[in-house]
């Protein structure tokens, strides 16, 4: 298994185009040492979670400010209209 970790061994990087995750080591890494990669703050403030071994702020207060900036984000780019996507009537 792969955990999560604050201080990662491995770097997860993504194609999109192959469909493929791949996993590349950011120090050396023994046999028996846990397999980890930071799945980021993102990750963690969309749940509204906290990893227990993490030293990045998920207070309810920062979690509440970052989607409130989400919400407002996402509702100025919906009030923005784009000319290329509008369809003619006729």
């Amino acid at each position: 298994a792969i955990n999560h970790a604050q201080d990662a061994c491995l770097e997860p990087r993504v194609s999109l185009a192959e469909r493929r995750v791949a996993f590349y080591a950011l120090k050396d890494i023994k046999a028996g040492d846990e397999l980890s990669f930071d799945y980021g703050e993102q990750y963690w403030l969309e749940r509204g979670l906290a990893p227990e071994d993490d030293s990045r702020d998920y207070s309810p207060e920062r979690v509440a400010r970052e989607r409130a900036k989400l919400a407002d984000a996402q509702a100025a780019s919906s009030s923005l209209q784009n000319p290329l996507s509008r369809r003619r009537r006729r």
